[in-house]
């Protein structure tokens, strides 16, 4: 079944009264991790990042099936677990009521915009839905996943999704998030290259939402400030020669300076595939989506990435969150297929008897293993935290009761067991608190929070190591003059080793 049909019929269940019941057609089963509560926080997430097709020798009707485990995934939903518990123990937010969350699982567009659609629905009713959603963490599924629920009124908010084109309220109206828009990178990498007077660049790509916009943005920015484009590299996965591409166009090209605008997927294998040692030195500025990630270091990129600079979300620690991801044990999630399946991927073991693969026993330790989902210093795990306690801050104005009536709207007073989802959406475009040591949330008219970055630059030491030292600030909130400076004192590395 296509997009097409899936929006068809959550039009339908729209016109339904809410005394009515109604059944997804089609595959359902996305749900992955689950605890009852008085007030329920969905959530959608890619625990496996890519598909594969069998077509049964076209005798019978293709079947999907997710492949690879993508462990940062893994640790988002359990970033809204840790959230979710959190919340829970602290009686100056909804004192008296009892938060759940229900996470689901899909890979690929079509699957993930069910599995939305299963949490927005409860399966087999649409009287008890869930009063949020948080996700995805790219933008074009978070795109086809909005034109859905925003149908039903039910507020949606993405910790990654950075496409500028989710702010349009027309087009996606209850679409919030807690990373800032990629209008606001732009800005910033457009301001940094005109600090230094870079105006003849050349762009590379990815083949996705993310990047084409972004890419876009940045060339109808860049015009208005002098800024010239050589050349523009679609990198896109079909293309058998793209690595070839690459390295002979950078060979040609004149200008010194290169914009890497891609997903961390693809600038994983860009430098997996491209031989660094071939690439000419160019200054490498890079988007936030990989710019923080130091393993890229390991994939023959060393050379290349040598004085890189990039904008990166702020560096945050959440207190009980690491000591809460490294104890995980299998016997937390017994009912989940995918933990038995990502145990057996980090500590390269098997649940079933193999004569090539030890047996697993289930209380392995996961501090003892290096992965994404054990980097507990993920930048982008903060937005998952805002986004629960964003939703529960809208819920908790949403309880209020003052003789009768609520507070902040002057409506009459809404119990517990009545919350709608277009309420929660009401409030949640008024909260305004702050969490992590000063971290202000708040939305705009847009659905957009203001946007910070760390100015970051990649300075290789002795023995081949990488240091991503923090050499300034990018903070929109602020006046147009003041949003953009460096770091006092701080020694900035260029490509070839120049501190020029």
């Amino acid at each position: 079944m296509g997009l097409i049909s899936v929006i068809l019929i959550t039009l339908l269940v729209k016109g339904q009264s809410e005394e009515q019941a109604c059944k997804l057609i089609g595959q359902t089963g996305y749900l992955e991790f689950s605890k009852d509560g008085d007030l329920i926080i969905g959530g959608i997430f890619s625990l496996n990042s890519s598909r594969a097709i069998d077509n049964y020798g076209y005798h019978a009707y293709p079947a999907l099936f997710c492949r690879r485990l993508n462990p940062r995934e893994l640790l988002f939903a359990r970033a809204v677990i840790f959230t979710v518990e959190e919340i829970n123990t602290n009686s100056a937010l909804l004192d008296g009521v009892t938060l759940g969350y229900r996470l689901y699982n899909g890979c690929g567009t079509e699957s993930l915009v069910r599995a939305a659609l299963e949490a927005v629905t409860e399966g087999e009713s649409c009287r008890k839905r869930v009063q949020a959603l948080i996700g995805h963490s790219s933008s074009g599924v978070s795109k086809a996943i909005n034109l859905i629920v925003g149908e039903l009124d039910i507020p949606h908010i993405s910790h990654l999704s950075t496409c500028a084109c989710l702010s349009d309220k027309r087009i996606y109206p209850t679409f919030f998030r807690t990373v800032p828009s990629d209008q606001f990178q732009i800005s910033a990498l457009v301001q940094l290259m005109k600090h230094f007077g870079w105006q003849w660049v050349g762009i590379i790509h990815s083949a996705e939402v993310y990047a084409s916009d972004g890419v876009a943005e940045f060339i109808k920015q860049g015009k208005a400030e002098g800024i010239c484009v050589e050349y523009v590299i679609y990198y896109k996965r079909t293309d058998t020669k793209i690595e070839h591409k690459v390295t002979e166009q950078l060979k040609a090209s004149t200008s010194s300076v290169v914009l890497l605008y891609m997903s961390l997927t693809y600038t994983r294998e860009l430098f997996k595939n491209v031989d660094g040692n071939k690439l000419p030195r160019k200054q490498w500025i890079g988007s936030e989506a990989w710019i923080s990630q130091r393993d890229l270091a390991s994939l023959g990129s060393k050379n290349v990435l040598h004085g890189a600079m990039g904008f990166a979300l702020p560096q945050s620690i959440i207190p009980g969150l690491s000591e809460f991801l490294l104890s995980l044990k299998l016997s937390d999630e017994p009912e989940s297929v995918m933990i038995k399946a990502f145990w057996e991927s980090f500590f390269d073991c098997s649940f079933s008897s193999s004569n090539t693969t030890k047996l697993c026993s289930g209380d392995e330790d996961l501090r003892t293993i290096s992965s994404a989902y054990t980097n507990t210093e993920l930048r982008s795990v903060r937005n998952v935290y805002t986004a629960v306690y964003s939703i529960a801050h809208a819920l908790n104005a949403l309880l209020q009761c003052e003789n009768g009536f609520n507070p902040t709207t002057g409506k009459h007073c809404v119990n517990k067991t009545d919350v709608q989802p277009k309420q929660v959406l009401e409030h949640l475009k008024l909260v305004d608190f702050t969490v992590l040591n000063g971290h202000k949330v708040s939305f705009d008219e847009n659905g957009d929070n203001a946007a910070q970055y760390d100015l970051l630059n990649w300075q290789y030491k002795e023995q081949e190591s990488v240091n991503v030292i923090n050499i300034g600030h990018y903070d929109s909130s602020l006046p147009e003059g003041q949003r953009f400076r460096f770091t006092p004192n701080i020694t900035i590395v260029w490509a070839l080793n120049s501190t020029e």
